[in-house]
Formats: C-alpha cells, structure tokens, sequence
C-alpha cells in the first residue's frame, strides 16, 4: 500500500490518500459460454474480459463492457496482467 500526505492551506485540514494496486488480468474468451446461474455471465469467442478474482476452483470473476460474474477460467486466455490503481481518501 501506498501512502501519501496533503496539507490543505485554506481550509486547514489534511487529505490522506491510500493508494491499491489490485492485480487484474486481460484476456481474451476463447469458447462461447451460456451463463448458467443468476452470476454468472455469458461469453462470445473473441470477447476482451479483464478478470477481477480467480477462485481456486477454476472459476472467475471478471467484466465486459456492459456486465459483471463469474465464468469458468478455462474459456478465456490471459493477454496480459497488470495493476489497476485504486485510490481511496479521508480527511482528518
């Protein structure tokens, strides 16, 4: 976790923000997937879908451009990993 600091003059207060780097995969689907369950989503071949969390039991959880759930690992192929960048911040 990163940690920075910033004074504020005109208001006298301090913003701290936390910085997150959460690892995220890109991939591409390789096969067609029919969402079973409520979330689930379904996949087309040749799809782009950035993978948030994978489960120890095969599955993912990931997103498209209009949908969010959970989808079998083995349909997709990992393009590339990188760190998204969250931040989160509180005054004090």
């Amino acid at each position: 976790m990163n940690k920075f600091q910033i004074f504020n003059f005109f208001h006298r207060e301090s913003i701290t923000f936390i910085v997150f780097l959460k690892p995220h995969k890109e991939c591409s689907v390789k096969h067609d997937y029919k969402a079973v369950y409520d979330d689930d989503i379904s996949l087309h071949e040749g799809e782009s879908i950035i993978v948030t969390e994978t489960l120890e039991n095969g599955w993912w959880r990931g997103y498209t451009r209009s949908k969010e759930g959970f989808f079998p690992g083995s349909y997709v192929q990992v393009r590339y990993e990188h760190f998204l960048q969250l931040r989160g911040e509180h005054s004090i």
